[in-house]
């Protein structure tokens, strides 16, 4: 106990239990009931009747558990070949390749990219897992803005290299989104465009599966763990390519293996994320509004999607705010260093679905009289 109060009365976040009870509202341990606004699970599918319905139908044999720790020992599993086949078709790419998760899927993509190519852009926004992929693989990197970088003015000052780019379609925090720019359109062949999309699948287009800008990637990393709510990612390329990345990345994918019951969860999460239209609708609707208010009440913010980053004032204390709103009905968190850049007390405010008018509005009222009143 001594060790809790010591962590406590040094400022850093301890973290208490928090049970969802829907895919907006929690519950700690006293029996306290909050709002929760930063979940990612942005469809809220595991709180959905029909998956739940469907998940109970799956008829469950010994071959659907283990871990398949090996090839050598398990092979590969006819479901994640199943799942792997289903997207591929979804998202028009000639093959794809199921990881555990973003992360491993992340990393094994840079290990992949330092082994075939010159140079690394990496975009500032860039998760840890692709930071920590390019750090560990000894490979020529150019850390960049991408939103306020011509690729053209690198294919002409790395002429001689094999050069790609990878970067978030939406950035997890702020909600900042990235759109690549050539001055030459013809430069777009001379560079690989790796994007990772875990922030940004089953949110975009009529189905959710929509590729963000106008530029279509040579590889696309879709997490599952956002919109599906379930473990695991896909990697989405060439035949090659992938065939490439399999040899590379064996260790990601056997070693870090998943109970194959976990591909045909992750299929039933799929199919019903296709059907989500109006709760896609009513995400960006809502989101629009917390903005909307945040504007009114004259209070920074970020983002243009379904996540909006809160920008705090440096010289607050982050743990007096989320307990004050805890206190309020809310389940808010600050992010800080080293999450955020530059000192930089950022609240990721993620939309369900199922989050109220009223609500959104409270919440904004409530941080502004905190900050200001």
């Amino acid at each position: 106990m001594q060790l809790v109060n010591n962590i406590i009365n040094s400022g850093v976040r301890y973290y208490n239990e928090y049970t969802p009870l829907t895919s907006s509202e929690v519950i700690d341990d006293f029996g306290n009931k909050a709002v929760n606004f930063c979940s990612t699970q942005y469809l809220g599918i595991p709180w959905r009747a029909d998956f739940n319905e469907q998940i109970n139908s799956i008829k469950i044999d010994g071959s659907f558990f283990g871990s398949l720790g090996s090839n050598y020992l398990g092979g590969t599993h006819p479901s994640r070949l199943k799942l792997e086949n289903k997207i591929k078709k979804l998202m028009s790419y000639p093959k794809a390749l199921c990881f555990a998760s973003g992360w491993a899927a992340n990393y094994s993509i840079c290990e992949y990219l330092s082994k075939d190519y010159d140079l690394i852009v990496s975009d500032i926004k860039n998760h840890n897992s692709v930071i920590t992929g390019l750090k560990a693989n000894h490979v020529k990197k150019l850390i960049v803005d991408l939103n306020e970088t011509d690729l053209s003015e690198i294919v002409k000052d790395y002429k001689e290299d094999r050069i790609a780019v990878i970067y978030p379609t939406v950035e997890g925090i702020t909600g900042v989104e990235t759109f690549l720019k050539f001055s030459n359109l013809d430069d777009r062949r001379k560079v690989t465009i790796i994007t990772d999309e875990c922030h940004s699948f089953g949110i975009l287009g009529h189905l959710g599966i929509k590729q963000h800008g106008f530029i279509r990637p040579d590889i696309r990393m879709i997490g599952f763990s956002k919109s599906l709510g379930i473990m695991g990612a896909a990697v989405l390329s060439s035949e090659v390519l992938i065939n490439d990345l399999t040899q590379i990345a064996s260790p990601w994918i056997y070693s870090t293996a998943i109970p194959p019951i976990i591909w045909d969860v992750i299929s039933i999460s799929l199919d019903i994320s296709l059907e989500c239209k109006k709760e896609r609708i009513q995400i960006i609707d809502k989101a629009n509004l917390l903005r909307s208010e945040l504007n009114r009440f004259g209070i920074s913010h970020s983002g243009s999607l379904h996540i909006t980053g809160i920008n705090f004032p440096s010289s607050i204390d982050p743990r007096h705010i989320e307990n004050d709103l805890k206190s309020l009905g809310f389940f808010v968190i600050i992010s800080e260093p080293p999450t955020t850049k530059n000192d930089e007390l950022i609240s990721r405010i993620a939309i369900q679905p199922t989050h109220t008018y009223q609500d959104i509005r409270k919440l904004v009222k409530c941080i502004f009289e905190l900050l200001y009143i």
